[in-house]
């Protein structure tokens, strides 16, 4: 029989009616709203218990640290990384004003395609402000593990409200630290929700145990409240006030009428929580009722599940991040037959089980109801079942093999009682923990590089198209094109409506110098989905370099009404616009593209640019004052300043910033070159010839510096050299027409001055 129901008040022997009294009062209590019935476990513990119960945690919490230690040096990029993570430009640009926009967006985010979670992306923005970077993966890795190790001490310390007793419970915390499936969301980065969420549930399950232990309502406010932070990281955490009613089920005994009613405002959270989430996903990505399977399938694929998610947890051998249902999904496969009878055989056990303990019932239901949301009842991912997934759901499980540590503990304890079970318990703990923790090593090994994390899915799941795509990927950044755009055509034979697919195949080409290919990829990308900002960006941008700038007018158009504020699409849609004459629309653009980023110099610097082109140089001279401010040392801002500056006839200034130009790179030829015009045009020829012959030893493959010196030396009478220098420069460019004519003034006036 349990612990709980043990220890609760001994049956009284007739006549000894002097211990009625306790009984009556703890009835009455449990009719009283401010004091919920305790389970009687749940007495103080002593100071050494206490001691014991804390070196327990940190050496449980130490061991699943350690068992997943080489997390922290990999590198591997998992699926939705990229598009939420890298590309998120809330993310990428941490503030309290994108923090903001993460905080207010709830059901039509900008930035996130799925259901409303800000405390996971406010927790990923502060790992990029720390550094977290594609290249630099540290930072979101330190912050996972600790969550999970944080995890893994709750837990021991929730089992150890449950039960009281502090070894079974540090035994299991240390299987669930230390278990295989935990290495997926420890190791995806965008999968910090799982962590964060499971942090805040157990936080909250705890401090429910702490409320119906000793009541009070500063426990059941901090209780609801971390339901809350649990469900705005990730929402499938929303079945937790059900998950309570299964542990006042068991072990607290203490399921009723009051018990249901004093969840009500957990179950309002919950039921806000499910209108979000269905909101927000539906707007911004899908939903599919019911997870693509006809309402004959789903018991089936519920059958299915559980027993493989428990069959993953019995034996973690071959995970994967993409799981397959069988096809078709019906009893004439024998998997999905053995599935139901193995799922109707457990139930019949938990059913059966219940005339002697509640624990396998408890567990079961727990495990069922927390894992529900990911079951396929309502679609809103193509992955059909994922390591992840168990993460939470596994504490019922777990709760239900400490109640039975407990017995043998116990049973061990008796007077005259033998040990031998115990000590085998603890043995075989400890030796399923070594396994365990050898398991998770091997895993963690795939992790460490992107390639070979989708080299093992593609071994499991060939037939995944995206998988393929997500490997050329893979390859394509370590810059293996040719065996990038092979996979990319392989998930393209194996799905043709992968726009993704298409896409990277597109940037593959282009990066190949296969532009035509690329548009046409992109064009397809596009066709496919309308929505895909970056292929419409893309596409312009390989529309321009082609010249056909109408065609990029309208894809860079598309970009910035799918993302107003993307400071890119409005840069180069500006410069493609002044290319074709529309200075006016083109500083438009520039102008809102310094608004949406004040800090860049390169927009700036392109304003400044347009705006003295149409001859505003005040206005041109403050975007290239305020773009040195923000880049001091750079040699292309100081020239243009010093050019509108000398066009202001400041030539002193403008001297001065092709000096700091020149100082900055010595060899910047438009420097060099433009300082020696401004010295000519201050009658210092003698510096200026200086200057461009500098400028034509540092570049001897242009012609501007040459010519120009031959025009300097010819107007000071020096016609060899400036003969000499014009056949310079007609060797660079024979099409020259302005040297060859005053090459050829030049030596009819030497000839003239050299006749007898």
């Amino acid at each position: 029989m349990p612990a709980a129901a043990r220890a609760l008040p001994r049956p009284l022997r007739a006549g000894y009616t002097a211990q009625m009294r306790p009984l009556q009062r703890e009835k009455r209590s449990a009719r009283n709203p401010a004091r919920p019935q305790a389970n009687v476990r749940g007495g103080g513990s002593s100071p050494r218990e206490v001691a014991v119960l804390t070196v327990l945690v940190i050496g449980a919490a130490a061991v699943a640290a350690a068992a997943h230690w080489p997390v922290l040096s990999a590198e591997a990029i998992s699926f939705d990384d990229t598009q939420y993570l890298f590309w998120n430009p809330n993310l990428q640009q941490p503030s309290l004003a994108s923090a903001g926009r993460v905080i207010t967006e709830v059901v039509d985010s900008s930035t996130v395609e799925g259901y409303y979670e800000p405390l996971t992306l406010l927790s990923l923005m502060l790992d990029v402000a720390a550094g977290g970077r594609p290249d630099n993966l540290a930072p979101f890795h330190r912050t996972s593990l600790a969550l999970h190790v944080l995890n893994t001490a709750l837990l021991v310390v929730l089992l150890y409200m449950l039960f009281g007793s502090p070894w079974p419970a540090a035994m299991v915390g240390l299987l669930f630290g230390t278990h295989p499936l935990t290495v997926e969301p420890v190791a995806w980065v965008w999968e910090r929700k799982t962590l964060l969420a499971a942090f805040f549930a157990l936080l909250c399950l705890a401090l429910y145990v702490r409320y119906v232990r000793r009541g009070g309502r500063a426990p059941y406010l901090l209780c609801l409240t971390a339901y809350l932070l649990a469900v705005l990281s990730k929402p499938t955490s929303t079945p937790l006030p059900v998950l309570m009613l299964v542990l006042d089920f068991w072990p607290l005994r203490r399921l009723n009428g009051r018990a249901v009613w004093e969840k009500a405002l957990f179950f309002l959270v919950a039921a806000l929580s499910a209108v979000v989430t269905i909101v927000s996903t539906s707007r911004t990505a899908s939903i599919t009722p019911p997870g693509g399977q006809t309402l004959a399938q789903l018991p089936l694929r519920t059958c299915y599940l559980l027993m493989f998610y428990l069959g993953k947890m019995l034996w973690p051998v071959r995970l994967s991040s993409v799981y397959l249902l069988p096809e078709p999904m019906s009893l004439g496969r024998p998997i999905v037959l053995a599935a139901v009878l193995g799922t109707g055989a457990l139930a019949a056990v938990c059913v059966l089980s219940l005339r002697r303990t509640r624990a396998p019932a408890a567990g079961g239901l727990f495990f069922l109801l927390a894992i529900s949301p990911t079951l396929g009842l309502i679609g809103y991912s193509w992955v059909a079942a994922s390591d992840k997934y168990v993460y939470l759901p596994a504490v019922g499980l777990l709760i239900a093999l400490t109640g039975l540590l407990l017995r043998i503990q116990e049973g061990a304890a008796r007077p005259g009682a033998r040990r031998l079970p115990a000590v085998a318990a603890a043995a075989g703990v400890l030796l399923l923990a070594g396994l365990e923790i050898a398991a998770t090593r091997s895993y963690l090994a795939c992790w460490q590089d992107t390639e070979t994390l989708y080299q093992r899915m593609v071994s499991f799941t060939p037939q995944v198209a995206s998988l393929h795509c997500d490997l050329g990927g893979a390859l394509a950044r370590k810059g293996r094109n040719r065996e990038a755009i092979a996979e990319y055509q392989q998930a393209i034979q194996l799905d043709p409506a992968l726009e993704m697919a298409h896409y990277n195949l597109a940037i593959a080409l282009a990066e190949q110098g296969q532009t035509d290919e690329a548009i046409s990829e992109y064009r397809e990308a596009v066709r496919l989905d309308p929505q895909f900002q970056k292929a419409h960006y893309n596409l312009a941008i390989a529309l321009a370099g082609q010249g056909r700038d109408e065609e990029a007018i309208e894809h860079f158009a598309a970009s910035l009404e799918l993302r107003p504020d993307d400071a890119d699409a409005l840069n180069n849609l500006a410069l493609v616009l002044a290319r074709r004459g529309r200075t006016d629309e083109a500083v438009g653009h520039l102008r809102e593209a310094v608004r949406v980023q004040p800090d860049d110099a390169e927009l700036r610097y392109n304003l400044g640019n347009l705006l003295a082109e149409q001859g505003r140089l005040d206005e041109a001279v403050g975007c290239y004052a305020e773009a040195l401010r923000l880049d001091p040392r750079s040699p292309r801002i100081h020239t243009n300043l010093g050019n509108a500056l000398f066009r202001q006839n400041k030539a002193d200034d403008a001297i001065r910033h092709y000096t700091e130009a020149l100082a900055a790179d010595p060899a910047f030829l438009a420097a060099r070159v433009n300082l020696g015009n401004v010295l000519r045009a201050q009658g210092r020829i003698g510096e200026a010839i200086a200057a461009y012959r500098e400028a034509a030893r540092t570049h001897p493959e242009d012609a501007a510096a040459p010519f120009l010196l031959g025009v300097t030396l010819q107007e000071q009478g020096r016609l060899d050299e400036a003969v000499e220098q014009y056949r310079r420069v007609l060797q660079l460019q024979p099409g020259h027409a302005a040297a060859r004519q005053r090459l050829a003034a030049a030596t009819a006036a030497r000839s003239s001055t050299t006749r007898p």
